[in-house]
């Protein structure tokens, strides 16, 4: 098992990894008992560690790597459009650092957006929808037979992000 910066598992918004290796920490020694109490140090006997792992900070991670790919791709004047505009909050920021998805009343917002700027807030849809896709993806994390389809499939879905959202020149203002 693999905790912390050894295990990649740092915020990929600001790279801080306190508080993530610490969950980690935790998780793995919760398994590392049951695995020396039902005397099982094999991957398979370990792998509990990975699903909850992805379950309760890996989804967190991929909602905010997606998050990440849209803010490296549109431009500061844009940024200041979306808030501005009351078409993202600060709030919404906030629940997707926490690792929630966007409620209603936001997706509402961006839909209203698109009335102003058809680009950006198409943008922002498809990361919403892909988050949604990671959501699900997570939440069925696989025993370890059919883990490396769903890598693929996370990997897939991340690269659509950034094939879909459109390259912008972030030095243009």
């Amino acid at each position: 098992m693999f905790v912390g910066d050894a295990g990649f598992q740092i915020n990929p918004l600001h790279g801080g990894g306190i508080g993530s290796s610490m969950r980690s920490g935790y998780l793995a020694g919760k398994i590392a008992v049951e695995s020396i109490e039902h005397d099982d140090y094999s991957i398979n006997g370990l792998w509990k560690y990975n699903k909850l792992n992805a379950l309760e900070q890996g989804r967190h991670f991929a909602f905010l790597h997606l998050l990440r790919v849209f803010f490296e791709r549109v431009r500061e004047s844009d940024l200041n459009f979306l808030f501005r505009n009351g078409i993202v909050s600060s709030r919404d920021i906030h629940d997707l650092l926490e690792g929630r998805i966007f409620p209603v009343k936001s997706i509402e917002r961006l839909l209203r957006g698109l009335i102003w700027r058809v680009d950006l807030t198409t943008d922002l849809r498809i990361v919403y929808n892909k988050m949604k896709v990671i959501d699900l993806l997570y939440r069925r994390y696989p025993d370890r037979p059919e883990f490396e389809q769903w890598k693929r499939d996370v990997i897939d879905t991340i690269t659509k992000v950034k094939k879909f959202i459109r390259q912008r020149n972030v030095n243009t203002k």
